[in-house]
């Protein structure tokens, strides 16, 4: 038995075990794998479980196979060699890594990574699954509609608030965004102003003893913290890191608008140390917790991928505002590439479970439109 659906002119295949132990005797003209093979894999589907998933990556679904115990223990590339719904495509088996040349074995890898982060229904093993908390630590502030929706709404006046996040699940606390310090906050004159530290405290987390900060970018509003959390490993994009540290286009008025230059040089200080990930392109940070390279507002902003009870949800940070933003794909005035924009909207949506679960940098909505776990704490997911 199989359910088929089409999915941007793609098939999407939820295969059950009987129908895949019969499809690879049925087909096995096919498939470039012996008859000890598929035995073997007929052993596989006997005692242990599968899940079926669209790789974009891979540009293929990708069957994996595990056992009763959670373990990857091989998987099936399955290649569509047509967009009509039928059993035109051939199956590819990659088997035990030890066994395969380096590029199977990257591939193995690729699929294991994939299984840890695997949200949907069917994956009967263990899997890293997270809440999501929204931390409002300042605002609103108000301005012109403009400023969230670029070259719209000009008359309008629009409230914003500050936010940044918290992570937990699988016993582990990541925050996303260090928020600013009291010191940064008073001088720009933050309205409604709480301590990071002590918006987490309300949740129960100590910020001295967060392990994992993830900094989206460096912005002012997103990175000045970084002194409330003395015992993190900050992750940031290199490319950002570089263009803030020591590009001089960085020192021009606008871009030192938009951020603060004592807390780039306390990040740039920890360079060389074990407090600083210099990433390069999207990079699991903790199963089930992924940062994406997501450029334009900024050279090389990043949002967080998490695996939730909801599904995939990414925490878009400036890659979108609002709301708004994310779902009419129309960015901010802080633009530093468009067309990188743009390109990052496509790639958020694709990557989250639906729109609902991307969230953005600055809605208010996020402290109103969620259930509120302490004052100024909501939980999105």
């Amino acid at each position: 038995m199989t359910l088929v659906n089409k999915c941007n002119n793609f098939i999407t295949l939820s295969c059950s075990l009987k129908f895949i132990q019969h499809f690879v005797f049925l087909k096995k003209e096919t498939a470039p794998h012996s008859v000890q093979a598929q035995s073997a894999f007929i052993g596989f589907f006997s005692t242990g479980h599968c899940i079926d998933f669209y790789s974009t990556s891979l540009k293929c679904h990708v069957l994996l196979l595990f056992d009763p115990n959670g373990q990857p223990i091989s998987f099936i590339v399955i290649e569509v060699l047509c967009q009509r719904v039928g059993y035109d495509f051939t199956m590819r088996r990659i088997g035990d890594a030890r066994k395969q040349p380096a590029q199977e074995q990257a591939l193995l890898l690729y699929a294991r990574r994939a299984l840890r982060n695997h949200s949907g229904p069917g994956y009967n093993g263990t899997m890293s699954s997270y809440e999501i908390f929204a931390l409002k630590y300042a605002g609103p502030s108000t301005s012109s509609g403009a400023f969230i929706m670029w070259m719209k709404d000009w008359e309008r006046i629009v409230e914003r608030c500050f936010f940044l996040w918290c992570i937990k699940g699988q016993g582990r606390t990541v925050v996303v965004d260090a928020g600013v310090g009291p010191q940064l906050a008073a001088q720009r004159e933050l309205p409604g102003y709480v301590s990071p530290a002590a918006m987490l405290e309300r949740l129960g987390a100590a910020p001295e003893q967060v392990k994992h900060v993830i900094l989206t970018h460096m912005h002012w509003d997103h990175m000045s913290g970084i002194e409330l959390f003395p015992s993190a490993t900050f992750y940031v994009q290199e490319q950002e890191f570089r263009f803030w540290t020591q590009d001089p286009i960085a020192k021009r008025a606008p871009f030192r608008h938009v951020s603060d230059d004592v807390s780039i040089r306390n990040l740039a200080s920890l360079e060389g140390t074990e407090k600083l990930r210099l990433l390069h392109g999207d990079t699991e940070i903790l199963p089930g917790i992924e940062c994406l390279l997501s450029p334009g507002h900024t050279v090389a902003l990043q949002t967080v991928a998490v695996n939730t009870a909801k599904g995939k949800a990414i925490i878009a940070s400036d890659c979108g505002h609002s709301f708004r933003n994310i779902k009419e794909g129309w960015p901010s005035v802080l633009i530093t590439d468009l067309v990188a924009w743009m390109k990052s909207f496509d790639r958020i949506k694709a990557g989250a479970s639906s729109v609902e679960l991307i969230f953005p940098g600055h809605d208010t909505g996020l402290a109103d439109d969620y259930p509120e776990i302490e004052e100024g704490i909501t939980r999105p997911a």
